[in-house]
Order: structure tokens, then C-alpha cells, then sequence
């Protein structure tokens, strides 16, 4: 699956050329030349291009096909400045004249201009959206992944026939093939591939959810106990816009129920959430701000929300997020109009966290969230100690 998808997002990039060069042609076809049969060809390959990209994305990630008609303007507009640029150096060749040399400047500016544009209307589109819309955008631009979020925690393995043999328990689902990064306690981030899958004795092609799901990944070593599978890359952004994605947080979080008894567990726990980078809500009044993503202005004076539990009224907990996924699920504050974000490092969080909160709860809005209670934060400082030591 992983291997048509590359070769579709090939096909997108071909088709794209081409609606380029015959965007041009359209142009030139029906204001100068007279002839239209190039302008129906140009036609033609736009509307495929679009057609393939629908595809790439509808196997990928689901994005519905709304929502790709700003990422074909974007692809058709690029390719054509930089075809423009060589239909103008080429013409130029061809001719070998001089005179020519006022086409190349004009498509220079020409391509220059729309790059221009393209630019600020990169910048600006956030504000040019009433409040009402925010969710729609953060949805559409920040979330990631859309029904593909998987997380496996392995709790064993083995090698056999040079590959290795996970088993753990599994959130989302997993296919045959599906490229995963794998993230080890001290270990950098590698990819292994899916061969076989096994649950309760049977080999499957697909896998949803579940305990004791056996996968064969083209891994040449053994993992060790609590390692996390997942097809989310992690990654950390705060310029131009606040982006991040903790897969291994939300892998090892999702199972402290079942394993906050066992120390290897917990010391993985530790380890990755004093490494992590989270998304925390904040309130600020800025006038035209549309996108709740853009990085905020230094210095500053935001309010931080708060969140309680069900059972607990008077509680003030500090919600944070492991990615946008997680935050897009809290509706009332991305609706607002002066809902924004930061990202921060563990020790910024437990710093806005002491003095003011009770707790912190990652995720808060998910179907399994993570509460952060006094103790645990004690437990994470006491290795951060160790660590520093």
C-alpha cells in the first residue's frame, strides 16, 4: 500500500507539471495563436491531476475532497511559474535573439509576483476567516493522521528468521505493510515495515485494536519492553506556526492503567515525557487573529484555562496536548475568538503547572486521556535527577 501511494504522489507531481505547461498554453492558444485545441488538453490534464490527488489523499489519510481543491491550486500554481521560467529560457535558446530577453524578465516577474502572492496569502488566510470557522481550518490544516492514529505498546519480543516478532497491545488499526517509527527508550527513531500480523492465533491482514496482537516487522533486533509503534512521526515546530506530534507519549500513556505497577514501564513514561513538547491552550486578545496556530508575539501576557473532572468541581487541572488532534476536540476554546497556543518543554509546563494548578491532564479530550497527578510528577523529577546526575 505504501509503495502505490508513493507511486500515485509521483503521478501528482507528473500530472501537476504538466497542468502547468498547459496553462500556458491555454493562454497563449486562445489570446494569441486562435487555436483551442491545446486549451481542452489543458483542460483535460488539470481535472486528471485533480482526480489523482483525490486518490493519493483519499488512501492516505481520508481528507475529504473539499478539502484538496486549495492544495491543487497551490501544486498547479507552483509548477507553472517554474515552467513558465523554462518555456521562457528555452524559447529564448531556440531564437537566439536578444530581443528576447524582455519575454524572460516578463516571466520572471510574472513568476515572482505569484510567488508573492502565494506568500502573503500563506500569512494572512488565518484572518480572513470569521471565528465561527477556527475549528474548520484547525481541522483541516493542523490535524494530521485523520483516522490513521496507531500505537502499539510492545510489552515482548524475539527475533526469528531475521525478523522480529512483537507483541503488545494495540490502539487503531494496523495493515499489512503499513510503515511504522519505532521509538526505544534512548534509542533514536527508525522505521520497520509490517510483514505478518497474528491475534489469538490467527494470521490477519488487518488488526484493530486489541491485547496480546503479535506483528513481524523486517527489524534485524530485538525491542525492548515498552517500545512504541507508530505510524504518527514525531515532531516539534513553534515558527512560523505552533505543530507537534508526541507519538510515544501517547503510546506509553494510553496503558498506564495496565502497567503503572511495573518500574521499566514507568522509567520509559519518565523518560519520554521529560523529552516532549506539548501544546498548551492560552487566551490573549489580538485584533484580527484568525489562525489559532500562529506563533504568538514575544513577551506577552496570556491566561492559561483550566479543566476539571467530573467528579470534581473545584479542581483547576491544566490541560495540554500531545498533538492538534487532541486539541481540535475541544470545541468551545478553538471556537473562541481569543483562543491561541504555545508550545512548550516539560520543565516550561510544570512551571505554569506549580502554584496555580491542581494537575495536568494530557489529552484531556480524548477517549483515553492521561491525569497527571503530584506523585507522578514527583517520580518524573526524581529521574530527571538521575539523569542530570
Amino acid at each position: 500500500m505504501e509503495q502505490i501511494r508513493r507511486i500515485l504522489t509521483l503521478l501528482v507531481a507528473t500530472a501537476s507539471g504538466l497542468s502547468f505547461a498547459f496553462f500556458a498554453l491555454i493562454v497563449e492558444s486562445m489570446f494569441l495563436d486562435g487555436v483551442g485545441s491545446d486549451a481542452w488538453i489543458g483542460v483535460l490534464i488539470m481535472v486528471i491531476n485533480l482526480i489523482v490527488i483525490w486518490i493519493v489523499n483519499h488512501m492516505h489519510d481520508g481528507t475529504p475532497l473539499k478539502n484538496l481543491k486549495v492544495r491543487w491550486c497551490a501544486n498547479t500554481l507552483f509548477y507553472t511559474m517554474i515552467l513558465m521560467i523554462m518555456e521562457a529560457l528555452i524559447h529564448t535558446l531556440q531564437n537566439r535573439s536578444i530581443s528576447d530577453s524582455t519575454a524572460i524578465l516578463y516571466e520572471f516577474g510574472y513568476a515572482a509576483a505569484v510567488a508573492t502572492a502565494l506568500r502573503l496569502y500563506h500569512k494572512t488566510i488565518g484572518s480572513l476567516y470569521p471565528d465561527s470557522e477556527r475549528i474548520r481550518i484547525l481541522s483541516t490544516k493542523n490535524v494530521r493522521y485523520k483516522g490513521r492514529r496507531t500505537y502499539m505498546l510492545v510489552t515482548e519480543s524475539h527475533l526469528e528468521k531475521g525478523m522480529c516478532h512483537c507483541t503488545g497491545q494495540l490502539i487503531g488499526q494496523i495493515r499489512m505493510l503499513d510503515q511504522l517509527y519505532v521509538y526505544t527508550k534512548g534509542m533514536p527513531c527508525s522505521k520497520a515495515r509490517v510483514v505478518q500480523i497474528h491475534k489469538d492465533g490467527n494470521r490477519l491482514s488487518d488488526a484493530k485494536g486489541g491485547k496480546n496482537v503479535t506483528l513481524v516487522v523486517n527489524l534485524r533486533k530485538q525491542l525492548k519492553p515498552f517500545t512504541v509503534l507508530s505510524d504518527v512521526r514525531e515532531a516539534f515546530m513553534e515558527k512560523p506556526e505552533v505543530f507537534a506530534e508526541n507519538p510515544r507519549i501517547v503510546g506509553l500513556s494510553s496503558f498506564f492503567g495496565e502497567c503503572y505497577r511495573n518500574g521499566e514501564y514507568l522509567s520509559a513514561l519518565a523518560e519520554a515525557m521529560m523529552h516532549g513538547h506539548y501544546i498548551v491552550p492560552c487566551r490573549v486578545k489580538l485584533e484580527g487573529r484568525g489562525n489559532i496556530a500562529a506563533a504568538l508575539p514575544p513577551n506577552l501576557n496570556v491566561s492559561v484555562p483550566s479543566v476539571s473532572r467530573n467528579d470534581r468541581a473545584g479542581e483547576r487541572i491544566l490541560p495540554v496536548f500531545t498533538d492538534w488532534d487532541g486539541v481540535s476536540k475541544w470545541k468551545p476554546f478553538v471556537e473562541s475568538a481569543e483562543s491561541s497556543v504555545m508550545l512548550v518543554d516539560y520543565q516550561r509546563m510544570i512551571s505554569l503547572y506549580e502554584n496555580t494548578f491542581d494537575g495536568i491532564a494530557v489529552n484531556p479530550f480524548n477517549e483515553v486521556s492521561f491525569y497527571l497527578a503530584e506523585d507522578l510528577i514527583a517520580l518524573i523529577r526524581r529521574f530527571q535527577i538521575e539523569e542530570n546526575s
